[in-house]
C-alpha cells in the first residue's frame, strides 16, 4: 500500500524562514531522516500549533514508523486546518487502514475522492480497504479505475492480482501480478504473491522460482521464504522444508507471537530443557502436531502446552499428566519456547518413516461415543457417515457447495450425520430434503464433542479442516476432499497420507472440479458398503 508523501503549499505571503522550514522538514523526510523532520516540525508548531504543513509532515512521519494511532491524530488535527486536502485525506486513510479500521478506511478515501476525482493512489489504496473486507469485486473495480488514471501504479496490477486470487481466478491474477513485475522490476512482493498463486495450480516449480527472485531483491524476505518451504514439504518432508517454515515466525501473520523473554529453540537439542510449546495457527494445526507430545515429553525437561480450551478436555484425556497452560500464560520456569508447529524441526523427523503416525492418538470420551451410537444407531443398522463440506474463508476454495454433495446425500441405503457446527441458512434449507440426515450445530461445542461423535460414527468425509485432522488422529476412516494445488501437508498427487495412516484422499483433478470428486467418491462408497447400496 503507497504511504503518500505530503504535497507542501506554504502560504505565499507566509515569512520566507518559514517556507524555508518547511521545505527543509519535506526534503528530511523523503531523504529517510524522520527524526530530523519530526524535530523541525516540532519547532513549527510552537509557533504555529494548528499549522497544517507541520501536522501533515509530523503525520506522515508517524506512518512510515508504523505509529498508526499517532498518525491518525495529527492527520485529524492538519484536516481540522484544512479539511479539503486529498492528501491528508489519504494519509489518515493508510493509517486507519493500518489499524483495520477499514470502514472507516474508505470513508477517509471516498472524502479525498470527492475533493481529486482522479487520485490514483486513493482508488488504490480504497481498493485494498475493501478487499480487506471481502469486496474483492469492487476492489477491482478500484484498482481498474487507478489503472486507468495512472497506467504504470505497479501496486494497483499486484493488488488487483490478489483480489482476483481470492475471487478463484488464479491464471489472471498471475498475469496481474507480471505487469507489476513489469512495470517494476524489483517489485519483490508481486513475486511472492506470483509465486503464491501458481501453488494453487501446483505449479511448484515456477513458484519457487519465483520465491527466489523475490528474496534475491529483498533478502530478509520471510512470507517468500515460508511460502517456498510449503512447496518444498509437499515434495517431501525434509529438514530444507522445515529450516524454511520457521520463516513463518518472523512474517507480519506469526511475527506477534508473544515471546515471553524467551529464546526460541530452533535446532537446539531439546533434551533436558524446560519448554512452552506455543500455540499458533488453527486448531487443525495443532490437533497435527499433537502426535509429537509423548516424543518430546520423553526427551525434555519440564514441557508446558498451550491449549484452547475447545481442546482441553480431549487433550487432558489422551495425554494423561500433560501439562496444560492458557495460551497467554508462560511458567517461569520456562528456558525456552517451540510453536507448535516446530516440532518437526525440533525433533527432526524428517522423514515420511521418522513421523509418528501410529493413531489413535487422540482419545473420545467412551461413554459419550457409546451414547451417540445409540443415539444414531438405524432399525437395519446402516452404515453411518459424519460429513463436512465448509471450512475458513482463507485460503480459498476450502468449501464445497453443499448442492455438490447432494448426490451423496441421495445414496440410499447410508446414514449422514453433518459434523458442520455453523449451518448458513441456505445449507440448512438444502439439507432440509434429506429427512434422515442428522445436523448437530451447536450440539458440538467442543472438539470433545465432535470427537464423541466421530468415534460413534463408521466414516468421515470432510474437506480440508481441524474435523480432517481430528478423524485422523482419532484413527477413524476419513475421506478428504481436497482442492487442486491442495495444503503442503497433503503432499501431492497422492491417496494416502504419512501423517494420518487411515486417511484417503480424494483430490480435484482441475481447480474448481468437485463433480469429479463427488462421483469418485460416490464410487468408493458403493465398493465400502455395497450391501446398504441394494
Amino acid at each position: 500500500m503507497p504511504l503518500n508523501s505530503p504535497v507542501v503549499r506554504p502560504a505565499p505571503h507566509g515569512p520566507m524562514a518559514y517556507v524555508e522550514a518547511i521545505q527543509r522538514a519535506l526534503a528530511l523526510f523523503e531523504a529517510g531522516r524522520t527524526d530530523e523532520a519530526e524535530n523541525l516540525c516540532r519547532a513549527i508548531l510552537d509557533s504555529r500549533p494548528n499549522d497544517f504543513n507541520a501536522l501533515h509532515i509530523l503525520g506522515v512521519c508517524a506512518n512510515a514508523r508504523r505509529r498508526f494511532q499517532d498518525a491518525v491524530l495529527l492527520l485529524g488535527k492538519a484536516l481540522d486546518a484544512n479539511p479539503a486536502s486529498y492528501e491528508a485525506l489519504v494519509s489518515r486513510g493508510n493509517a486507519l487502514q493500518a489499524l483495520e479500521r477499514f470502514e472507516e478506511a474508505i470513508a477517509s478515501y471516498d472524502r479525498a475522492l470527492a475533493v481529486k476525482p482522479d487520485y490514483a493512489d486513493a482508488f488504490c489504496n480504497r481498493g485494498n480497504a475493501r478487499q480487506a473486507l471481502g469486496r474483492h469485486a469492487a476492489a477491482i473495480d478500484d484498482y481498474d479505475r487507478a489503472i486507468a488514471l495512472q497506467p504504470d501504479l505497479a501496486d494497483a496490477y499486484a493488488n488487483r492480482g490478489s483480489a482476483l486470487l481470492a475471487l478463484n481466478r488464479h491464471q489472471e491474477a498471475i498475469e496481474n501480478y507480471g505487469k507489476a513485475i513489469a512495470i517494476r522490476p524489483d517489485f519483490a512482493e508481486a513475486y511472492a504473491n506470483r509465486g503464491y498463486a501458481l501453488q494453487a495450480l501446483d505449479r511448484h516449480q515456477e513458484a519457487i522460482a519465483d520465491c527466489d527472485r523475490a528474496t534475491a531483491i529483498k533478502p530478509d524476505y520471510a512470507e517468500a521464504r515460508w511460502i517456498k518451504s510449503h512447496s518444498l514439504l509437499c515434495h517431501g518432508l525434509a529438514e530444507p522444508g522445515w529450516q524454511l517454515c520457521e520463516q513463518r515466525l518472523h512474517t507480519r501473520k506469526y511475527g506477534i507471537l508473544r515471546d515471553y523473554g524467551l529464546p526460541l529453540l530452533g535446532q537446539v537439542a531439546p533434551e533436558g530443557k524446560n519448554l512452552i510449546v506455543q500455540w499458533e495457527q488453527r486448531f487443525g494445526d495443532v490437533i497435527q502436531m499433537l502426535r509429537y507430545v509423548p516424543l518430546l515429553e520423553r526427551i525434555a525437561g519440564a514441557c508446558y502446552w498451550q491449549i484452547q480450551e475447545p481442546l482441553r478436555a480431549l487433550v487432558t484425556r489422551s495425554f494423561p499428566g500433560i501439562r496444560q497452560v492458557d495460551i497467554s500464560v508462560c511458567p517461569s520456569d520456562a528456558q525456552y519456547r517451540i510453536p507448535f508447529t516446530s516440532l518437526p524441526l525440533v525433533l527432526r523427523t524428517f522423514s515420511e518413516q521418522a513421523i509418528p503416525a501410529q493413531v489413535p492418538y487422540l482419545v473420545a470420551d467412551p461413554g459419550a461415543a457409546a451414547a451417540w451410537r445409540r443415539q444414531l444407531q438405524t432399525p437395519h443398522a446402516l452404515p453411518t457417515i459424519g460429513i463436512v463440506w465448509s471450512g475458513n474463508p482463507e485460503p480459498p476454495n476450502r468449501s464445497v457447495p453443499i448442492e455438490c454433495l447432494v448426490p451423496i446425500l441421495r445414496m440410499p441405503g447410508l446414514r449422514f450425520v453433518a459434523l458442520q457446527r455453523d449451518l448458513r441458512e441456505a445449507d440448512a434449507k438444502v439439507l432440509k430434503q434429506f429427512p434422515d440426515l442428522v445436523a448437530l450445530g451447536d450440539k458440538l461445542r467442543s472438539f470433545d464433542d465432535n470427537a464423541a461423535v466421530i468415534a460413534a460414527v463408521d466414516l468421515v468425509i470432510t474437506i480440508d479442516t481441524a474435523i480432517a485432522h481430528l478423524a485422523g488422529a482419532l484413527g477413524k476412516p476419513t475421506w478428504l476432499l481436497l482442492k487442486f494445488g491442495a495444503d503442503w501437508r497433503w503432499m501431492r498427487g497422492r491417496e494416502d497420507s504419512p501423517w494420518y495412516p487411515t486417511a484417503r484422499l480424494f483430490r480435484q483433478p482441475t481447480l474448481g472440479a468437485w463433480e469429479n470428486v463427488v462421483e469418485r467418491v460416490q464410487a468408493a462408497l458403493t465398493a465400502c458398503f455395497p450391501v446398504a447400496q441394494r
